[in-house]
C-alpha cells in the first residue's frame, strides 16, 4: 500500500479540514487570535508558532495549550536523581518470573519456545482485579445502577482483567528492544486473541488493552507484561470519543481518523515513520512531549475480530504495527533514561448494548498510543482546573528529534 490513503471522501478535505484540525494563536503581543494555513486552506501550518497557543484536538473534540516557553520556568525544587536500573535476567521474588509460577494463579495462555520448551509469554488472570470476574450463571447484558440514597447510586464492578507477561527476563531494556518486533508483535496477537474470547460473552461492551512500564506509568512490577480488561459497560471518555466521530463522519462524509491520517501525510512534518501498512506520528495536538500515535493505514474500527465485520486487521497488518511500535520504543527509550510510558490500544465499542444501534465499523479507527511520562506537562492545578493538558514541546520538533534519532538507528 502506498502513502496516499483511499478514501472516498478525500476530495472534500479541504473543505472539512477547518474543523477537523486547527490552530488559534496569539503570534504577535496585542494581535487577535487567528488562524493560520497553508497556502491550499486545508492544513494547519504551525511552523512559525513559536508563543503561547491552542490546538484543537481533532480525534476527541479537546484543546492542548502549547508555550515552549514554560520549559524555562524557574526551580526551586531538586529534580528527583535518576538511577539507572541495572539488568535483572530474574528476581528469585519476582511472581512474573521463571520458576516463580506458583506464585500466579494458573494460566490461560502459555506459549513456549520450540527450542528449548521453556515458556516465552503467559496469560494468566490479574490476581488483584481491577473488576471481579463475571459468572457464568449471571445472565445480565449490563450492570443497572441501584438507588443507594436520592442522589446517589452504584453497582457491582464486574468484568474480566488478565496480565499478558511478554518476556521471562525480569529487566533487560536492552534485549526487550533487540527482539522488540517479535516481542510486540507475540503481544498483540495475544491481545487480539483475548479480546475476541471476551467478544463471545454477550456481556462485554469495551475491550481496554494497554501496557504500563515504569513506576511513573503506574507499573507496580518491573518484570515486562501488559494488561487486558474487559468491561460490561462502555466509560464516558469513549463513549464521548465514539459519539464524536460519528458526529464528524455525518459531517465529512466519512472516517474522521482516515481523514486526519491522510492530512498528516500530506503534510508530513510531524511523521516519524511509516511502513506498508501503519503510520507512526506525533500528534497535531500531543498532550506530552514525544507521544506517538500509531494508527494503521486500512480502516479497522475494532483491534479484534467481530462477528459480522470482516474488516479485522490482518496478520501482516499486525506485524507492520509491531515493527513501528517496536522503533518508537526503541528511539525513546535513547532519549530518555528508564524510559516509564503507557501504551494504549484504542478500539471501539462493542455493537451491543445502547451501540447496536450505531455503525461503528464505518467511522471508527483503532490506533496505538505510546505516552511518554516525564513529568512536563503533568497534571497539576491548571490541567485539574481547566480539563484541559498543557504542552511545553511542539510537536513538530519532537517529530524531527525522533526522525532523527531512528536514522542512527
Amino acid at each position: 500500500m502506498s502513502s496516499s490513503v483511499s478514501n472516498q471522501f478525500l476530495n472534500r478535505r479541504c473543505n472539512n479540514m477547518l474543523r477537523s484540525l486547527r490552530i488559534v494563536a496569539h503570534l504577535k503581543p496585542g494581535n487577535n487570535c487567528v488562524r493560520r494555513w497553508s497556502s491550499n486552506g486545508c492544513i494547519p501550518d504551525a511552523k512559525d508558532l513559536t508563543g503561547p497557543h491552542f490546538r484543537h484536538n481533532a480525534l476527541s473534540d479537546e484543546w492542548v495549550v502549547f508555550n515552549p516557553v514554560r520549559r524555562s520556568r524557574p526551580k526551586q525544587f531538586q529534580d528527583e536523581v535518576v538511577h539507572k536500573i541495572p539488568i535483572i535476567t530474574r528476581d528469585e521474588k519476582c511472581p512474573f518470573c521463571p520458576g516463580n509460577e506458583h506464585l500466579t494463579p494458573k494460566a490461560l495462555v502459555q506459549e513456549c519456545s520450540a527450542e528449548n520448551g521453556d515458556w516465552n509469554l503467559r496469560v494468566i488472570p490479574n490476581k488483584f482485579p481491577v473488576v471481579s470476574p463475571m459468572q457464568e450463571g449471571n445472565v445480565q447484558a449490563s450492570p443497572s445502577p441501584q438507588t443507594i440514597h436520592q442522589t446517589y447510586s452504584g453497582t457491582g464492578a464486574s468484568g474480566h482483567h488478565e496480565v499478558i507477561i511478554e518476556t521471562p527476563i525480569h529487566h533487560d531494556p536492552g534485549a526487550y528492544l533487540k527482539h522488540g518486533p517479535q516481542i510486540i508483535e507475540r503481544l498483540l496477537v495475544n491481545f487480539r486473541a483475548r479480546a475476541r474470547s471476551h467478544v463471545s460473552d454477550h456481556r462485554t461492551q469495551q475491550i481496554l488493552m494497554f501496557k504500563n512500564n515504569g513506576q511513573a506509568a503506574g507499573a507496580s512490577l518491573l518484570h515486562p507484561h501488559a494488561q487486558l480488561v474487559a468491561l460490561p459497560i462502555v466509560p464516558k471518555p469513549i463513549a464521548d470519543d465514539d459519539r464524536y466521530a460519528r458526529h464528524q463522519y455525518e459531517k465529512l462524509g466519512g472516517c474522521l481518523f482516515c481523514h486526519y491520517l491522510q492530512a498528516e501525510l500530506d503534510l508530513g512534518t510531524r511523521i516519524v515513520s511509516e511502513n506498508e501498512d501503519a503510520v507512526m506520528m506525533v500528534p497535531f495536538a500531543a498532550t506530552t512531549p514525544f507521544s506517538l500515535v500509531i494508527m494503521p493505514k486500512r480502516h479497522s474500527a475494532w483491534f479484534f475480530e467481530v462477528d459480522g465485520h470482516n474488516d479485522d486487521l490482518h496478520p501482516e497488518e499486525v506485524a507492520s504495527l509491531a515493527k513501528l511500535i517496536s522503533q518508537g520504543l526503541t528511539v525513546l527509550n535513547e532519549l530518555i533514561d528508564n524510559l516509564a510510558f503507557n501504551l494504549v490500544v484504542r478500539s471501539a465499542p462493542l455493537p451491543r448494548g445502547s451501540f447496536a444501534a450505531f455503525n461503528s465499523a464505518a467511522y471508527y479507527h483503532s490506533h496505538v498510543e505510546i505516552i511518554p511520562r516525564l513529568g512536563a506537562g503533568a497534571t497539576a492545578g491548571f490541567e485539574i482546573g481547566s480539563g484541559m493538558h498543557s504542552n511545553s514541546s511542539l510537536p513538530e520538533d519532537d517529530a524531527e528529534k525522533l526522525r532523527e534519532f531512528i536514522k542512527g538507528i
